[in-house]
């Protein structure tokens, strides 16, 4: 009878034991999500403008170069998209082709 009380005491104390560290562990985890910022004034934005600076992008290596046009490297191709437009675009998984700086295209009968 004592270790079945033993026993008893112990998974009793398990059980809070586990609990208190959930409610921990939760309060932890629920960070509050941040206020929007407010919308600036269009004036403000143009006078905080300025040219020049540094570019600063995390990529997994180093380009070669940056222009696409040269490099087979996909890394060239992935920060290159970030800098220069293409004249048409493709969505990822669809086969259709939409304009990027081209305004319009068309496609010939043979298409050359």
């Amino acid at each position: 009878m004592k270790h079945t009380k033993r026993w008893l005491v112990l998974c009793l104390v398990m059980v809070m034991l586990f609990s208190v560290s959930s409610l921990i562990a939760g309060k932890k985890d629920k960070t509050p999500e941040p206020e929007p910022a407010p919308a600036a004034e269009p004036e403000k934005t143009k006078k905080a403008t300025k040219e020049g600076g540094d570019i600063v992008y995390g990529a997994w290596q180093s380009p070669e170069n940056l222009d696409a046009q040269v490099s087979g490297l996909q890394i060239t191709l992935a920060i290159g998209t970030q800098i220069h437009d293409p004249l048409l675009r493709q969505k990822p998984g669809d086969p259709k082709i939409y304009p990027g700086v081209a305004e319009r295209y068309e496609v010939n009968d043979d298409s050359t």
